[in-house]
């Protein structure tokens, strides 16, 4: 486990040398929630690369729907939120959809590997599957790493196109890094 760590803080620590030359300065992804309910306010996590929104296929609210990239549309399947995951994980939390009752940002099968898709599942935060990690990229925006894996979320092969969302190793490439958009406040 200590190995794990010390491996994640070395992946942190080469994602931010990486692109650290960038000046500016970007908006936080996901501003942590004080509690994870339906409702709240979310925002859209815009692709650096694509410009489309991570958003739940079809705006189902099926356990297990994909979650993919599409165009910006403001539907409420595109606005995600924080909620940081008490005890010592630091900043480690769910990534929960604002609008869709209890449903997390998650992994099929709660894999670990290269090309593991994108779902999303019934928010339980007892599957570390499900816990991420926002690191700062200054100037560009967020990766998520997912506590389980040590791997971002991303585009498969940095596609402009609607698809699916993959875990992969952490590279640095646009396709894994992700922006604030507009914030909503869902009922």
């Amino acid at each position: 486990m200590i190995a794990k760590r010390a491996g994640k803080k070395l992946l942190r620590a080469r994602l931010i040398a990486v692109l650290a030359a960038t000046a500016a300065t970007a908006t936080v992804l996901f501003t942590p929630s004080s509690a994870m309910a339906y409702g709240g306010v979310g925002y859209e996590a815009i692709n650096q690369n694509s410009g489309s929104c991570m958003g739940v296929s079809g705006g189902s609210s099926a356990i297990g729907a994909a979650v993919v990239q599409f165009p910006c549309i403001g539907h409420g399947d595109q606005f995600w939120s924080l909620y940081p995951f008490p005890g010592s994980l630091g900043t480690y939390g769910l990534v929960y959809n604002a609008s869709m009752n209890n449903r997390c940002l998650g992994l099929k099968n709660s894999g670990t590997g290269n090309g593991t898709l994108a779902v999303s599942v019934l928010c339980q935060s007892a599957d570390w599957a499900q816990l991420w990690e926002q690191v700062e990229i200054p100037g560009l925006g967020y990766v998520l790493v997912n506590y389980k894996s040590g791997r971002c979320l991303g585009v498969p092969g940095s596609s402009l196109l609607p698809i699916q969302l993959v875990l992969w190793d952490c590279n640095g490439h646009l396709d894994q890094i992700w922006y604030a958009g507009a914030s909503k406040t869902s009922p």
